[in-house]
């Protein structure tokens, strides 16, 4: 959690190894959505179906409609699949978790409801609102998620893109700027930035690459 002047000491824990900060302001709202989500890679994973490093390649596609509620058992299918190819880091995992999620949250939330972070206020009354009316109006909830994931002994590249009219990543605020931590615009894309390697926009900004080295040699 961060409070004024800490802010420097968020950006030194987040490469370090913490799976997520809250800006102090935003804690009554924000912390009971953050900790579901660090927690859920964190827990001991299920038997898998397959052992653990011997996928060679994988490919996944997904549709999803306008339901957070689908996130978390997508995140975690996709975590036990970086297992599958080699990922024994359990916290790597995690806070490859939470990037996806961030990156379907901004999906929904920005891309395809349009709903704007500048209406975040103390208790996210009017954010809160029109989520709700937009869940139920064209042709915002007409439109979906698509995710496609490629898995191989290397790398793991996830693709979310949403049905939105898309955005300016270079608009945004610098999140990497110890000044701009407690706003919760650029939040977001600071934890996706810090627990992958490369991420990348397409030209409309309703598309975002997310791709994760996973250190492995391939096979000879």
């Amino acid at each position: 959690m961060t409070f004024q002047g800490s802010e420097e000491n968020a950006l030194e824990s987040l490469p370090a190894g913490a799976a997520s900060y809250v800006p102090q302001p935003r804690l009554p709202g924000q912390f009971l959505q953050t900790v579901p989500t660090a927690l859920e890679g964190s827990v001991p994973q299920r038997a898998f179906a397959h052992p653990s490093g011997c996928l060679a390649c994988g490919e996944y596609a997904f549709v999803l409609n306008n339901d957070a509620a689908l996130f978390r058992p997508l995140v975690v299918y996709l975590q036990e699949s970086l297992a599958h190819a080699g990922m024994d880091n359990a916290t790597e995992r995690s806070r490859v978790g939470m990037a996806v999620a961030e990156a379907l949250d901004n999906a929904l939330y920005h891309g395809n409801l349009q709903v704007s972070s500048a209406l975040h206020d103390p208790d996210d009354t009017a954010y809160n609102a029109l989520i709700e009316q937009r869940l139920q109006q064209s042709p915002y909830c007409d439109r979906h998620i698509f995710v496609s994931v490629k898995l191989s002994r290397s790398e793991a590249v996830f693709v979310i893109r949403d049905d939105g009219s898309g955005f300016d990543p270079d608009a945004l605020p610098d999140p990497t700027d110890p000044t701009n931590l407690e706003r919760i615009s650029g939040r977001g894309l600071l934890l996706i930035r810090t627990f992958v390697d490369c991420v990348s926009h397409n030209s409309l900004g309703n598309e975002v690459t997310l791709v994760k080295r996973l250190n492995r040699n391939p096979v000879r």
